[in-house]
């Protein structure tokens, strides 16, 4: 039987800003709840520090840009098991 480890990853977190204000810091769910609400509201004002990039929030919910890298370790593991998962199985 091969060993299964266990890694510890580390949710990814941002900087959440209100106009001037910081709010917080905050996950990608947390993130996705705020985007929610945001849209919900259509509450202008709110962007986010990732890094060195400022990425504004519209009264849609939307960013303003996605960058590579940005909240992507679930998809990409995903992807990871579907490739996977069709390159390797015989369903029978």
């Amino acid at each position: 039987m091969s060993t299964v480890k266990l890694k510890r990853i580390e949710p990814q977190t941002v900087e959440l800003y209100g106009g001037d204000t910081f709010v917080g810091m905050i996950n990608e769910y947390e993130l996705n709840d705020i985007r929610i609400q945001i849209k919900q509201t259509k509450t202008a004002g709110f962007w986010i520090r990732w890094g060195d990039k400022r990425l504004d929030i519209d009264i849609h919910g939307r960013l303003s840009e996605w960058p590579t890298g940005f909240f992507d370790l679930q998809t990409n593991q995903l992807l990871q098991l579907i490739r996977w998962t069709t390159t390797n199985s015989k369903l029978k």
